[in-house]
This record gives C-alpha cells, sequence and structure tokens, in this order.
C-alpha cells in the first residue's frame, strides 16, 4: 500500500453529549469527496452532570461538567493527538468539535482552559495551541444538514438532528450551506433552530415525575413556537406542489439512529439484511407506530439490599423481639409483593433498557434513553403534519464539517475534475468516484453505462423511480469486479458486496438501491446461490417489479461483459437494442405467455450469447419482491 500523503489527512473529534468520537480521514483527491476513514475510535464519556438536580425542569438546562469528567475528557483528547501524532497529522488539519453539552456548561470556559494548559507538555512541539471549537446552535445544525447532503442523494426537505443534550431543526436543499444562512439573515431568522431537549433533559423530566403526555406536550409547544417565530422556509418549499405531495424528514444524531434501528427490527423483512441505517426509509405511519410503541419501557429491577439480609447479628437479642422484627419484614414482604404486581401489571408486554440494548444492537446508556427519543419523535411529526417520509443518515457532525469547510476548497484547487483525461470521473460526487475507482477501464466507462441505460425496457415494464445515473454507472463499473472469484462464489459475493461486503458503508445509496444493486449483480454471474435465505430477503424489500427488472438489467449485465471482456468496448463490437416481448406487461402475462426477453442479436466473434438472456420471463414467478410497495 502506498504511504499516506500526511497534509491529505483530516483528524476530527466530536465532543457530543453521550460520548466523544474520533476519526481521520484521507482526503487525497481525486477521491477526496470519499471521506475514505482511516481510524475510528469511541470514547464513552458523558459531559453531563449524573446529578439530575443541575437541570431546571420549567426553564433552560444548566450544567457543570464534574472535575472526574473533565480529566476524562483531556485524557481522551491527549489520546487523540498521540494517534494523530503516529499519522504525522498537521496541527491545521485537527479540529475539536464541541455541541450542546459543553455549548451549555457553566464552567465551559474553565475546562477548555484545563484542556489547553494540559496541552503544553504534548511532545509534539505543533500541537500544543489546538484549541476547541465551540460550535453554536445554528452551526451545529447546519453541519447536520451538511452531513445529510453527503451521504444521501439530493435531499431535499427538512432535517432533525438529536443529540444528548439538543434537537436541531430545519430545511435542506441542495444549496450550499453559506447560501442557506445567507438566505435566512435576508429574512431576519435562522435556517436551523435549536431546541434544549435532547434525550437526557428529557429523561431528567421523566425521572422527575411528568408524564409522558406532560413531557410531549412541553416539547411541542417549543417546536411550535420556534418553527413559527424563528425558522426561515425557503421559497422552493412554499409551493403548493410541495404541500400536496409532503415533505421528506431526514433525521440524523446518535438518539434517532436509535429509532432507526427499532424500525429495522419491526420490519416485516427479518433478519434485516442491511445494517448500515444511512438510506433506509420509513413511512410517516410506519415511524409514530413505533414512537408510540417505545415511548415507555418498563423499569430495571432494583436489587434490595434488605432480600440479602440474614439478620445474623440479631440472634443475641430477646426472643419477643425477634418475633417483632420478622412480622415486620413479613409485612415489608407483602407490601413489596403488593407493589411489585402493581408494577408488573403495569409494565406487562414492556421491554427494559437492558432488552432493547441486547436486541437493537445499540448501547445500554442509549436503550434508557429510547422513551425521550419516541417523545421527541411524536412531537415533531405532530408540530410538522405535512411529513410524509422519514429517511435516516448514518453521517455526523464530523462529517458535516468536512463537506462544508474542507471540501470545497480542496474541489476548486483540484485540477482532477477539470481534466479532459477520459480516465477522470465528470464530478466530485462519491458514487461517480467510487465508480472511476472500481472500473477496470474507466475510459469504457461511459459506453458501458449507455448500454445499460438503452437497455431498459422503458414504456413495457415500470423502470424504478430510484434507478439514477450515479446507480447505473457504479452498477457498470462492478460488473468486472468479481472475475477473480471461482464460479461458484462471484454471485454471493456480488450479492453481498454492497449490503456488508467492501461497499456497505459506500455513500449516497439508499437501502432500495442497494437491494436492487445487489440482485443485479447477483444475476450478472449467473445468480445461483447456494443460500437462497439472504436473495429472498434483499428481494422483499422491493416490489416485484422492481425485483424482475433488476434480475433483468443483470442478465443484460453478463450479455454486456461477454461482449466486452475486460470493460474495454472495442469499436464495431456492439449490443443491439434488448427488448420486451408484448406478453410482458406486468399484470397481463399467463403460464401460457409469461412474456421473455428478446435480444435481436448479440455477438462477439463468432460466440452468440442470446442464451443469457432468453429465459428470463420464464423465472419471472420466483423472483417476485413484496407486493404492493412503491
Amino acid at each position: 500500500m502506498p504511504q499516506k500523503d500526511p497534509s491529505q489527512i483530516y483528524a476530527l473529534l466530536d465532543i457530543g453529549s453521550n460520548g466523544i468520537r474520533a476519526a481521520l480521514y484521507d482526503l487525497t483527491p481525486p477521491t477526496s469527496s470519499l471521506l475514505r476513514t482511516l481510524y475510528t475510535t469511541r470514547y464513552a464519556i458523558s459531559l453531563y452532570s449524573s446529578d439530575s438536580s443541575q437541570t431546571h425542569i420549567d426553564g433552560p438546562r444548566i450544567n457543570t461538567v464534574e472535575p472526574e469528567t473533565t480529566t476524562a475528557l483531556i485524557a481522551a483528547v491527549h489520546s487523540f493527538l498521540s494517534i494523530c501524532s503516529t499519522f504525522s497529522v498537521p496541527s491545521d488539519n485537527i479540529h475539536l468539535l464541541a455541541t450542546e453539552a459543553l455549548r451549555s456548561s457553566l464552567n465551559c470556559e474553565a475546562v477548555c482552559a484545563e484542556l489547553s494548559a494540559s496541552l503544553q507538555d504534548l511532545p509534539t512541539i505543533e500541537y500544543r495551541d489546538i484549541q476547541i471549537t465551540i460550535l453554536k446552535k445554528e452551526e451545529e445544525g447546519g453541519m447536520g444538514a451538511e452531513a445529510v447532503k453527503w451521504s444521501l442523494e439530493s435531499p431535499q426537505g427538512m432535517i432533525a438532528e438529536m443529540g444528548g443534550g439538543s434537537v436541531q431543526v430545519g430545511w435542506i436543499t441542495t444549496a450550499s450551506l453559506e447560501d442557506e444562512v445567507r438566505f435566512a439573515e435576508k429574512e431576519g431568522r435562522s435556517f436551523a433552530v435549536s431546541i434544549p431537549f435532547g434525550a437526557k433533559p428529557i429523561m431528567d423530566r421523566l425521572g422527575s415525575g411528568q408524564s409522558k403526555e406532560e413531557v410531549q406536550d412541553t416539547i411541542g409547544h417549543a417546536l411550535d413556537a420556534v418553527i413559527s417565530e424563528t425558522l426561515a422556509t425557503p421559497e422552493e418549499f412554499m409551493a403548493s406542489k410541495e404541500k400536496e405531495e409532503g415533505t421528506t424528514l431526514y433525521l440524523t444524531g446518535g438518539g434517532f439512529r436509535a429509532l432507526g434501528y427499532l424500525l429495522l427490527d419491526a420490519s416485516e423483512v427479518q433478519p434485516y439484511p442491511i445494517t448500515n441505517i444511512n438510506g433506509f426509509e420509513a413511512s410517516r405511519e410506519e415511524v409514530l407506530r413505533v414512537a408510540q410503541r417505545y415511548c415507555v419501557l418498563a423499569p430495571m429491577p432494583v436489587v434490595d439490599d434488605d432480600d440479602a439480609s440474614t439478620h445474623s447479628g440479631k440472634k443475641d437479642k430477646k426472643k419477643d423481639k425477634k418475633d417483632k422484627e420478622k412480622e415486620k419484614e413479613k409485612e415489608k414482604k407483602e407490601k413489596k409483593d403488593k407493589d411489585k404486581k402493581k408494577k408488573d401489571k403495569k409494565y406487562a408486554g414492556l421491554l427494559t433498557p437492558a432488552d432493547l440494548a441486547e436486541k437493537f444492537r445499540i448501547s445500554r446508556r442509549r436503550a434508557a434513553q429510547v422513551p425521550a427519543i419516541s417523545l421527541v419523535t411524536l412531537a415533531l411529526l405532530s408540530s410538522l403534519p405535512n411529513i410524509n417520509k422519514v429517511v435516516f443518515c448514518q453521517a455526523t457532525i464530523k462529517e458535516g464539517y468536512l463537506n462544508s469547510k474542507i471540501l470545497p476548497p480542496l474541489h476548486l484547487t483540484s485540477s482532477a475534475f477539470n481534466s479532459s483525461s477520459p480516465n477522470s470521473p465528470p464530478s466530485s460526487h462519491p458514487l461517480y468516484l467510487l465508480a472511476y475507482h472500481y472500473s477496470p477501464h474507466p475510459a469504457s466507462l461511459p459506453a458501458l453505462t449507455h448500454r445499460l441505460r438503452a437497455s431498459l425496457p422503458g414504456s413495457t415494464a415500470p423502470i424504478p423511480s430510484f434507478l439514477s445515473q450515479p446507480c447505473l454507472l457504479l452498477l457498470a463499473s462492478l460488473l468486472y469486479h468479481h472475475a477473480s472469484n471461482p464460479k461458484d462464489t462471484a454471485p454471493t459475493a456480488a450479492l453481498n458486496l454492497l449490503l456488508t461486503g467492501e461497499l456497505a458503508s459506500a455513500p449516497k445509496l439508499t437501502h432500495r438501491q442497494r437491494a436492487f444493486l445487489s440482485l443485479a449483480l447477483c444475476e450478472r454471474w449467473g445468480g445461483d446461490l447456494l443460500d437462497t435465505q439472504l436473495e429472498q430477503r434483499v428481494r422483499g424489500l422491493l416490489t416485484k417489479e422492481e425485483v424482475y427488472v433488476s434480475r433483468y438489467l443483470g442478465r443484460v449485465a453478463a450479455v454486456i461483459a461477454e461482449v466486452y471482456p475486460g470493460g474495454i468496448v472495442v469499436p464495431g463490437v456492439s449490443v443491439r437494442d434488448v427488448t420486451f416481448s408484448e406478453g410482458d406487461r406486468f399484470g397481463v402475462e399467463t403460464e401460457q405467455q409469461p412474456g421473455r426477453i428478446e435480444l435481436s442479436k448479440a455477438v462477439m466473434g463468432d460466440v452468440e450469447v442470446l442464451g443469457l438472456v432468453d429465459k428470463v420471463g420464464k423465472l419471472r414467478g420466483k423472483w417476485e419482491g413484496k407486493k404492493g410497495k412503491d
């Protein structure tokens, strides 16, 4: 592996409410937009005080970072900088970002000063002047929006980010962060707004005796006020079309990701085949149903010290006193049993935080916050009645910061995207970069993509709306990726590539796009699997029409790969039109007339490849996916 250029490595430390997350990224052009991760770790440190009395139930939250927490924070920063030194990261490329928990702390300045003083003893002299950047509320919301823009394709709608201390809400458009902020300031409003109702403050309210209805109403009133009085609405979302069709809500942040995992578990497809939450979509009704289910959890069982007592120290006391003690213990036990029965009845069928942590791949700390996360979600959807779809995002403030502050200057100074070389990607779009990286012959990639698009059935079969140009480009680039695999393993490896393989974390793909491309790549290598259970679960994420088109495209891809071995398009050798026969209209075909794909002629030298696709229609039955899903 070639040596990394240290000047292209960027290190970010996200000092959040529930934990401190560190990551090092390789931003070497021309693939800088991929934000390739070189190292990542998490420090289990919560900046919030364990003293619940530090919360104003009816006012703004106050917090003091405790001395032992400050010591742990300093140790984490020193550890992080030691890792940076190992990679020779320049000090200008290191960014320490702090959000609500530190921003709202009464001793924020003292903590920062203590950290700065501790850095004076570092062996790497240039690291001694590194400072913590305290993000403003508006900046924090803006970074969340930039993270969504980096990880999802052309997001348009509203965004909400939930951390341990606050919730940021705003609009997200294709404009740059600077343009959006400028637009908002023109109206005397904010592009993104923040309310102090993160997971910890809400759990404090619930712990103080407030009911879930009271807490939800409080959050709802705060949201309604800040949305109507402070939040700027971009012009494109004021159109009647947007109001009629509904708006997409993008959720990001650790709290909402936990909600996403709950939705994965509630899916009809089990076990759910995609582990990366990024790009997971759910309807408004599905989100409401899950949030309402988990807004209350059963309390963790409490071990009573009295139960473990043997009262051995009373042996030397008189018998009558012993009898009285026994009577009191009996009464106490009866009362305890009675209270337990009431509690068991009240929480019957509910899970405890430990159950959630074990079942849904979230930490026990986060699992305990699920009621708070659910209440915020219910309040959000109540305050935003026009939301019709929810999309979850994996990216964090770190990726948002890089996407808004670091990547634009890199793209302006890099000549890679302005090069006339056929091997250069046409843009800095992450999927374009991935495609040109994986293509064995980048110069031929546009031609291969064109042949895939030209083969789509058009009006005789519904083409999935999510099948974008970047998706087809990525599919074309991966047609030869498993050429070195034995014939028996290639279909399985291709099926897993975008699900759990090396491209499982690739940005810009929704779950349905991953499922579609995975089935197409599997079919490109013949589709013969020893274990078909995963394939069946992947099909369950798509409609039967989408499954059929993906397999059809996979068969066409196999033809293209035969005609153009190695991904090299040779002039004079081409695949002619691939069309559907008249019988292959969805809902019309019968057993006697199943419909089939016809290839007018496809020849590589003297070898006919018609047989690769001429039986696709006969396999239609086993390719069906979930019915009724749009």
